[in-house]
C-alpha cells in the first residue's frame, strides 16, 4: 500500500493508524466476511467494517 492511500484513509475515517494496522482491519474483514457474509460483496463488506469501528 503506498503512503498516500494510508493517508486518503486515515483522512477519511478522521484516524490515525499504521500500515500494519490498516492490514490487520482487512485481514479481521476477510474473516468476518467468510463466517457472516460469505457471499457478500467483499468490497462494501469491507468498508462497512472498516468504517464500524471508527464511527
Amino acid at each position: 500500500m503506498q503512503i498516500t492511500s494510508l493517508t486518503k484513509c486515515s483522512k477519511m475515517l478522521k484516524a490515525k493508524f499504521t500500515k500494519s494496522e490498516l492490514i490487520y482491519l482487512l485481514v479481521s474483514a476477510d474473516k468476518k466476511n467468510g463466517v457472516v457474509a460469505p457471499g457478500a460483496y467483499w468490497p462494501r463488506f469491507y468498508a462497512k467494517s472498516i468504517i464500524s469501528r471508527y464511527l
